[in-house]
C-alpha cells in the first residue's frame, strides 16, 4: 500500500483527468450548432453561453497543462531522463465588472506537478 502522500497525488491526477475528460466530453455538447472545434477561441466552447456570461460579470478561468522531459546531460546524479508535467488554473476576477470598485481584481493561481520528483 502506498503511502498517504502517494494516495493523495494519485487522487489529484484522477480529479484533473476526470476534470478534462468532463470539459472535452460537454463542450463540444454544449457549443452551437455547426461550430468547429477549430474556430472555437477556447478548446470547450462557451458552455452554452455561461462562459461569456461569467466573463461579462467578472469571472474569468483557465486551465493549462505543460509537459516536458528532462534528465542530467552531463555531471554526477540519476542520469536517465523523465518525463514530467505541469497544471495550472488560473481564476481571476475583475471588482469593476463584479459591481465592488474600478480598477481591482484577484488572480488566483494553483500550480499542481503531477509528476515523481526527480533523483539526483
Amino acid at each position: 500500500m502506498g503511502s498517504l502522500n502517494q494516495m493523495r497525488s494519485l487522487a489529484w491526477v484522477k480529479a484533473v483527468g476526470f476534470a478534462a475528460a468532463l470539459a472535452l466530453l460537454a463542450g463540444p455538447a454544449l457549443a452551437e450548432a455547426g461550430d468547429s472545434i477549430w474556430a472555437r477561441d477556447k478548446l470547450t466552447g462557451d458552455w452554452g453561453g455561461t462562459r461569456g456570461w461569467l466573463a461579462d460579470h467578472g469571472v474569468t478561468s483557465q486551465l493549462e497543462m505543460t509537459g516536458f522531459y528532462q534528465g542530467l546531460f552531463s555531471g554526477s546524479g540519476h542520469s536517465a531522463f523523465e518525463p514530467g508535467a505541469r497544471i495550472d488554473a488560473l481564476l481571476n476576477f475583475d471588482s469593476g465588472k463584479l459591481g465592488l470598485w474600478e480598477g481591482g481584481g484577484l488572480h488566483t493561481h494553483l500550480e499542481y506537478p503531477p509528476r515523481r520528483r526527480l533523483r539526483g
